[in-house]
């Protein structure tokens, strides 16, 4: 399978992050380092492990024998595209992925069947309750969000930015989306103070917390009519 990194979901988009799951995908398992970038050019290969879609590069982040994780290149595809892995002992099936304008998706904790999102204070502290705190075994770093307070958010898949940064290039200097995007925290307009992409494929949003009830308040970003997975949660605290 080939799934958006962030969501799990299948669709994906240009420059979004996407995992792909499989056997015997590499002998080896690592992280790109600095040595796999020439020129600042993202790797496409790591170890002769690589990633086509509709035969076109993909960019390599990791590899393991059972996941990939990689940017999906922007080549102007889109509908149902193909994807392909080739280590040293060949090459696998093709495998079709839908591939859309965009696929956003906020980047979730690893904790509580994944539903948390990844979201800091303006001081630095991890936004989530006592058992999420209590899982991750950092209860006293993790604290839940106040309403009126600017949170950090972070996602795939959210397009363009405005100036368009090369998609095979690392990206060296943030740069703001080229559409807006709106998010919502227990269905009530969350406004953002800044929304644009600081690495590759990595996009960071500033949104200020609504005045919300208490609890766990579902979050959800939309831009140009597409939307982040519904059940994506975020811990607010008592007004």
């Amino acid at each position: 399978s080939a799934l958006n990194a962030a969501s799990y979901a299948s669709q994906t988009s240009p420059e979004a992050w996407i995992s792909i799951f499989g056997a015997n995908l590499s002998a080896t398992t690592r992280s790109w380092t600095g040595s796999d970038f020439l020129n600042n050019k993202l790797p496409t290969q790591l170890d002769g492990v690589s990633v086509t879609v509709n035969g076109n590069p993909a960019y390599v982040s990791y590899i393991s024998p059972t996941q990939i994780n990689a940017m999906f290149p922007d080549d102007g595809s889109g509908g149902q595209v193909s994807l392909q892995v080739t280590n040293s002992q060949g090459s696998s099936g093709t495998l079709p992925v839908p591939k859309a304008a965009y696929s956003p998706a906020l980047f979730r904790l690893p904790v509580e069947q994944g539903v948390y999102v990844i979201a800091q204070t303006t001081d630095g502290e991890l936004v989530g309750n006592f058992m999420v705190g209590y899982a991750l075994g950092t209860p006293t770093q993790v604290r839940e969000a106040n309403p009126g307070e600017v949170v950090t958010l972070y996602g795939t898949g959210f397009g363009p930015t405005s100036p368009a940064l090369p998609s095979d290039i690392l990206v060296g200097a943030a740069a703001p989306l080229a559409a807006a995007v709106t998010f919502r925290i227990g269905g009530t307009v969350a406004p953002v103070q800044w929304a644009g992409m600081i690495a590759s494929g990595l996009y960071q949003f500033n949104v200020q917390v609504p005045a919300v009830a208490a609890g766990d308040m579902v979050i959800v970003a939309e831009i140009a009519g597409y939307r982040s997975q519904g059940d994506s949660v975020i811990s607010i605290a008592q007004q």
